[in-house]
């Protein structure tokens, strides 16, 4: 009985471990594919838009969404990142807008690195936007 009870326990634990991890990276493609997709619309467009990342304080959860910069308007629908996936506190600080230019680019110089954490974990996932191609890398703990 001890036995079938141990085996439970490591299994309901790695079951739980499972959904964390598919939460996780469920997270990185969809913020990954966002990034992308707005690169991807400002140079067929030809006009800038804007990934904005922030945190809505009153439901403890992170969003994203895409805004047509020249029309003023939100592209597509706010999305939010899973429950328990955040963006590790200053990194950066919310909220945050990623531009992106019609030409592919940013108008960060720099390389902008998001730093997405689960849980307690500490395990931090960065996705890198680098600012002069407007490419998109993910980096793994």
């Amino acid at each position: 009985m001890a036995i079938i009870v141990i085996l439970l326990g490591a299994g309901v634990a790695g079951y739980y471990g499972m959904g964390e991890g598919a939460r996780m990276r469920a997270a990185i493609s969809n913020l990954r594919s966002t990034f992308m997709l707005a690169r991807q619309q400002a140079i067929l467009n030809g006009q800038p838009l804007d990934v904005i990342l922030g945190k809505d304080d009153d439901k403890d959860t992170y969003y994203y969404s895409i805004t047509n910069r020249v029309a003023g308007r939100a592209v597509g629908e706010t999305r939010y990142l899973p429950p328990g996936v955040r963006i590790k506190s200053g990194e950066p600080s919310l909220p945050c807008t990623i531009s992106f230019r019609p030409e592919g680019g940013t108008d960060s110089p720099s390389p902008v690195r998001i730093k997405l954490v689960q849980g307690t974990s500490g395990l931090d996932w960065t996705i890198e936007v680098y600012g002069l191609t407007g490419l998109v890398r993910v980096t793994e703990p």
